[in-house]
């Protein structure tokens, strides 16, 4: 298990929003900002076999989707098919972002484990809603930092 780091966003395309991805071997956390305050976020978890992703938007609330998984035999690839819902092991998922947020600014991990503490107790805002059609890295173009590959990063 290792911390999140910080991976530099060289694309940022809407002036007054910042986005920043912090990454591990089983997170991704995207969050974009206004005047230093959250309000958007997406927590992807599970990569690269099995990924999910919590995601809250400020007046829209919080949302729950993931790739559709293989199953035995199946040879079409659904890497890049989401599916809406699904299960949350918020046990795993929260006490492990817990673990591996420890580099993270305070305020920064405080509100993020606030949203999944919500998410955990409260479920999914819009639990109907369809999944989203774009990979959450689009738009998150990384520059080269160290152990990062700027070609692949986005991916």
């Amino acid at each position: 298990m290792a911390n999140l780091r910080e991976i530099k966003v060289s694309r940022q395309d809407d002036a007054g929003i910042e986005k920043r991805w912090f990454e591990n071997d089983f997170f991704d956390l995207f969050m974009w900002l206004r005047d230093a305050q959250c309000i958007h976020l997406q927590l992807c978890y599970g990569k690269p076999r099995h990924e999910r992703a919590v995601s809250w938007r400020e007046g829209h609330g919080y949302f729950h989707d993931g790739v559709l998984s293989n199953p035995a035999g199946d040879v079409v690839a659904k890497s890049s098919i989401l599916e809406a819902g699904g299960d949350f092991d918020f046990t795993r998922v929260n006490g492990r972002f817990l673990q591996e947020s420890q580099a993270l600014a305070t305020p920064l991990r405080k509100f993020v484990l606030e949203k999944l503490h919500h998410f955990a107790l409260n479920g999914p805002t819009h639990p109907d809603r369809p999944p989203r059609i774009k990979v959450r890295r689009d738009g998150f173009d990384a520059t080269s930092a160290p152990g990062t590959n700027p070609d692949t990063a986005a991916l």
